[in-house]
């Protein structure tokens, strides 16, 4: 399926939006990378569609704001990275990634700081 297929099936888009909070760090961040893709892809189309999946999102999890648990999941990604670096205290996924798990991090960050000011 397409890009532009999947514009005229916005089911594609709401559920993709679903997958932010997987266990699975490298999954959060090709989803962000995707709903990023879409939002530029057909402006407003695409952004607006993206929102739409945010906004279901928010009514399935019973949460407050359209971002809350997007962000939360963000939030305790960070807040499990072990002390100075290191797997200590750090939780499962990060001790599962070993050593090059801190790129990925870096770079879902990075993916949902670009992701936030488009919705800012």
């Amino acid at each position: 399926m397409g890009a532009k297929e999947a514009l005229l099936h916005p089911t594609c888009i709401h559920n993709i939006t679903f997958s932010l909070v997987s266990q699975q760090l490298n999954t959060r961040k090709v989803v962000a990378e995707i709903l990023s893709f879409f939002c530029h892809f057909e402006i407003p189309t695409g952004h607006n569609l993206v929102l739409e999946g945010f906004d279901q999102f928010m009514q399935f999890r019973v949460e407050n704001g359209r971002f809350n648990a997007w962000m939360g999941i963000l939030e305790n990604t960070i807040d499990s990275r072990g002390r100075f670096g290191s797997l200590v205290n750090a939780s499962g996924e990060f001790k599962k990634g070993g050593i090059g798990i801190d790129g990925s991090l870096m770079e879902y960050a990075v993916i949902e700081i670009n992701i936030s000011v488009l919705y800012s």
